[in-house]
């Protein structure tokens, strides 16, 4: 951030966590969504091989895995009272039996975080359909077939998931946390309840059930709000403007700078002094490692791999480095 030209961030809520002396250089733009990928359409009423009645009613959850800061939880203790209350409901589940964000294995004995929660309580498991990881092609259609999308989060970044929901033209019930409130107003272009609130989430669930065509206008509401600001046709020519002024004005501090001119300007903090970094890439970065190996009393400290440089077909102890050793490396070598 101190020596960066620019930045941006996908939302106004991410920006506005990042120090205040930096907010200046941080333009807020989406990563914009493909409307003409994600649309509703009209597929048939299968989920996988299972043909699901005209008269049943869909709800789905989608989260890359299942754990508490996406409310999993939460989600699971509303769908059983649903199940209490109406025999033509199925939920369809989509996502991986793992914990991506949080620390949810460190709290419970179960192997996984769905493990523990099916275990609190009795859940009629027929209603339920897990289908693990699907493609982008079956969740458009998914999102197609859904009466009431589900989506919950503690204040982190936003899932693509509700984005590509509301561009489809689901009808959203949502947690009303700080980063969903960008997007989602209430009874404007979705519903919003508390993360921890169950009974109002049940309440405002059963509504939309008992008759899923009323509540078909925030959904297309919600359309709309993608087509006029999150959408690639409008975040795509602002990303590429942004680029153009980041070059340009990155040119022109080096044109300061070699007049002899200070490069701090009025909006962004001054570069330290000190040996400007080199960057390499990690296959370069590989290379050079190999060629000049770590020296052996460093080695037995090495324990964690770094991500994209380790090669699993050649786990030598030099390429298994933290993150902390690696920027040492990085000084002394290149």
């Amino acid at each position: 951030l101190q020596t960066c030209t620019a930045g941006y961030s996908p939302t106004e809520w991410q920006r506005s966590l990042f120090p205040q002396e930096y907010q200046s250089k941080i333009r807020t733009i989406f990563d914009g969504i493909d409307r003409e990928f994600w649309y509703r359409r009209k597929v048939p009423r299968f989920i996988g091989d299972r043909e699901i009645p005209a008269g049943t009613r869909i709800v789905t959850y989608v989260s890359r895995g299942f754990e508490s800061m996406r409310g999993f939880d939460i989600f699971m203790r509303v769908a059983k009272r649903i199940c209490a209350e109406r025999k033509d409901v199925i939920f369809v589940v989509v996502g991986s039996d793992r914990v991506c964000y949080g620390d949810d294995l460190r709290r419970c004995k179960a192997k996984s975080f769905l493990k523990h929660v099916l275990a609190q309580d009795k859940y009629d498991l027929k209603r339920f359909i897990f289908t693990g990881p699907i493609l982008e092609s079956q969740l458009v259609e998914l999102f197609s077939l859904s009466d009431l999308h589900f989506y919950l989060t503690v204040p982190f970044v936003l899932s693509w998931s509700l984005m590509n929901a509301l561009a489809v033209g689901c009808t959203v019930l949502a947690s009303d946390t700080a980063p969903v409130r960008e997007v989602i107003r209430h009874g404007h272009n979705g519903l919003l309840a508390g993360f921890f609130d169950v009974d109002e989430f049940t309440k405002q669930a059963l509504r939309v059930l008992d008759a899923p065509a009323e509540f078909r206008p925030l959904g297309r509401a919600g359309t709309r709000l993608i087509d006029e600001k999150y959408s690639l046709a409008k975040t795509l020519p602002k990303m590429v403007k942004f680029f153009r002024e980041t070059v340009s004005r990155y040119k022109d501090q080096r044109g300061r700078r070699s007049v002899g001119r200070s490069m701090q300007t009025d909006r962004l903090p001054a570069r330290p002094a000190g040996r400007r970094p080199t960057f390499v890439t990690p296959d370069k970065f590989v290379s050079q490692l190999k060629q000049k190996p770590l020296p052996d009393p460093i080695l037995p400290k090495i324990r964690f791999p770094i991500n994209k440089f380790n090669s699993p077909t050649n786990p030598s102890p030099s390429t298994l480095i933290d993150s902390q050793t690696r920027r040492k490396i990085c000084a002394k070598h290149f």
